[in-house]
């Protein structure tokens, strides 16, 4: 776990125990709000590993001394063949709650994110976002480059 130096906000991995803090934060990404089961989720966490983290993002409440999930984000590190083998990190799912926006606590969370991919000596970090998000991401050390592709194969979403 990290924790920030104000000490109200602390990073850590995702558990199975955090489901049910985890359920809001996850329907404010997507518009596909079906209800997940605790056996899907158990068994994702279960799965996570050292190049696919969840990083969750804590704030401590003094008044009801107890930890709130204000946040998430995902980092996977990719093995490439090509840059002598290297590795590139991937950031997904990033979220914070409405109440906690525009309080830099976004940007540390991007931070510790690309402080994974860069003790894993990553070359680069890369993410794809809708265009009302480009500016944070700018803000956070990211600049546009490429065009993302995509191709739905399953109707899910």
């Amino acid at each position: 776990m990290t924790t920030h130096p104000n000490k109200m906000i602390s990073f850590k991995d995702i558990c199975i125990n955090d489901y049910e803090k985890s359920k809001h934060l996850l329907s404010l990404l997507t518009n596909n709000n079906e209800d997940f089961s605790f056996n899907l989720f158990s068994q994702m966490c279960l799965s996570l590993n050292p190049n696919h983290r969840i990083i969750c993002c804590f704030y401590y409440d003094i008044e009801a001394e107890l930890d709130i999930m204000i946040g998430m984000g995902t980092i996977l590190i990719e093995h490439k063949l090509i840059h002598n083998c290297g590795c590139v990190g991937h950031i997904e799912d990033v979220v914070i709650d409405q109440k906690y926006r525009n309080m830099n606590i976004g940007k540390l969370l991007i931070e510790t994110l690309v402080d994974i991919a860069t003790n894993k000596r990553a070359y680069k970090v890369i993410l794809n976002c809708i265009s009302d998000n480009a500016e944070f991401y700018k803000k956070c050390g990211f600049y546009e480059s490429n065009k993302e592709m995509r191709m739905n194969i399953m109707n899910i979403i």
